[in-house]
Formats: structure tokens, C-alpha cells, sequence
């Protein structure tokens, strides 16, 4: 078993070959998204006339669990670890038991480009593929339940498997 620093620089080197590989296009859903700049309402408009509400909520999930499976997290710290390194947020547990864990994540960068209604549906992806691959079972399932874009406050989200 690797120690937690060898862990952590594996993850950083994850990261960095991402955001290398992305260099600066950013895909959310499947859509390359230039550095171009572009409203926060401008960006909502075209993905959901491009792909309806439901549609792209439902695709922006299975994105970020797509997205967090090009990483490796050993715990739930690595999952948050993965978050703030990442630039998605920064992480805390709010309750955990053997079967859900409450996640509060303040400086939600989903927030930014997020739907009409709940807008981290990608964040709620990447941690729910984060957590499957720190050994939570595949059913697990992560729903955003406070959004921070319409409280001005952190995102709240419950992961249950």
C-alpha cells in the first residue's frame, strides 16, 4: 500500500496530465468549451437548447463520473484531496455512516456554468465516480440537495450507496 504522500503525488501527477491534455479546452458533457469568454447565461442557453434540461443534467453526471475515473482515490480524503486539486471545490464531510456521506463544497466551480435549476450535476458525477473508485460500490449515487449558485452559499451534496 502506498503512504499517503506517495498517494497524493500520484493523484498530482493524474492531474497535471489531465489539465495537460485539456490544455485550455475545457469538455463539460462532451462539449469543448474554449477559454473564450462567455456569459454564465450564455453558456446555460446553448447547453440546454442543444440538449434539453433533463438531458444534459443526466450527461453532465455521467461526464464527471467519467471524468473521476481517470483518477486514483484510495479514501474519501482522496476524493476531497481530488476536488480542491482539481479546482472543483473545496470538500468536507458533514456526516458520514456506513452507507451515505454528507459532502459541503464551498467555491463550486460548476456554479459557474451550472443548469436552471440545480447546477453541479457534474460535480455530483465526479464524486460519485470518485467514490466508486475508492472502493464504494457501483450503485452509488450522488445527489446535489442545496446549490450554492441560487444561496450564494456551498453546495451540498449526499452520496448513498
Amino acid at each position: 500500500m502506498l503512504a499517503y504522500s506517495d498517494r497524493k503525488e500520484a493523484v498530482d501527477r493524474d492531474v497535471r496530465k489531465a489539465v495537460s491534455q485539456a490544455g485550455k479546452r475545457v469538455v463539460i458533457g462532451g462539449l469543448g468549451l474554449t477559454s473564450e469568454k462567455r456569459s454564465k447565461q450564455q453558456v446555460r442557453d446553448y447547453l440546454e437548447e442543444l440538449y434539453g434540461a433533463v438531458r444534459l443534467r443526466s450527461r453532465l453526471y455521467r461526464s464527471g463520473v467519467e471524468f473521476a475515473s481517470k483518477f486514483d482515490a484510495s479514501d474519501l480524503s482522496d476524493v476531497l484531496y481530488l476536488l480542491d486539486k482539481l479546482g472543483l471545490g473545496e470538500g468536507k464531510v458533514i456526516q458520514e455512516s456506513n452507507g451515505h456521506v454528507v459532502l459541503r463544497v464551498s467555491k463550486c466551480t460548476c456554479c459557474e456554468v451550472g443548469g436552471s435549476e440545480r447546477g453541479c450535476d457534474f460535480t455530483a458525477g465526479f464524486i460519485a465516480g470518485a467514490l466508486m473508485k475508492a472502493g464504494k460500490p457501483e450503485s452509488t449515487q450522488v445527489s446535489e440537495v442545496a446549490c450554492g449558485e441560487h444561496s450564494g452559499t456551498s453546495c451540498v451534496f449526499v452520496a448513498s450507496w
